[in-house]
C-alpha cells in the first residue's frame, strides 16, 4: 500500500517573504511584528505516477504517453528538408542544417560566443520567414536585448 503525502506547515513573512517552519510573533528577518502566516505544502509523493489526493487528476500531467517497441529496422527514415543560413560550420555541426520544429541547445564556457552565435542564426532565419524562439537560463531579457 503507497504511503500517503503529507502536508508540511510553512510560515511567511508577509512583509519580507521570510519562511520557517515554526511560527514567531516577531519576523527573524525584518523584525515586524505579527506579519508570519501560515501555508500548508503538500510533500510530493515519491511515486511518479500518484494522483493527488483531492482529486483524480495525474501528479504529473506533463509526461509523454507510452507507445509500441518499434525495431529500428522498421522505422521509415524520412528526410527533412533543413534550413541554411549560411553558416556552414553551425549547418555542419546540426547534420546538414536547422531541421523544422528541431529544438538546438547550445552549451559551452561563458565568453565563446554562444549568444551571439545563436541570436545572429536567428536573425538569419527571421529574414527567410522562419519562426524563432531563443530561451535563455543565464542571461537577463536586458542582456539579450543589448546583444541583439
Amino acid at each position: 500500500m503507497a504511503a500517503k503525502s503529507k502536508n508540511k506547515t510553512y510560515w511567511v513573512c508577509s512583509e519580507c517573504g521570510y519562511d520557517t517552519v515554526k511560527w514567531f510573533g516577531q519576523c527573524p528577518s525584518c523584525k515586524a511584528y505579527n506579519t508570519m502566516k501560515e501555508f500548508k505544502v503538500a510533500e510530493p509523493s515519491q511515486n511518479r505516477y500518484a494522483r493527488a489526493e483531492e482529486d483524480s487528476q495525474p501528479a504529473h500531467l506533463a509526461l509523454a504517453g507510452t507507445s509500441d517497441i518499434l525495431d529500428l529496422s522498421d522505422v521509415k527514415a524520412e528526410e527533412v528538408a533543413r534550413i541554411h543560413i549560411g553558416f556552414s560550420e553551425l549547418e555542419r555541426a546540426l547534420g546538414g542544417g536547422f531541421v523544422p520544429g528541431s529544438v538546438v541547445l547550445i552549451g559551452g564556457d561563458p565568453g565563446i560566443g554562444k549568444s551571439t552565435l545563436l541570436l545572429q542564426s536567428m536573425c538569419k532565419m527571421v529574414g527567410l520567414g522562419q519562426v524563432c524562439l531563443y530561451a535563455s537560463g543565464e542571461e537577463s531579457p536586458t542582456q539579450v536585448a543589448l546583444r541583439a
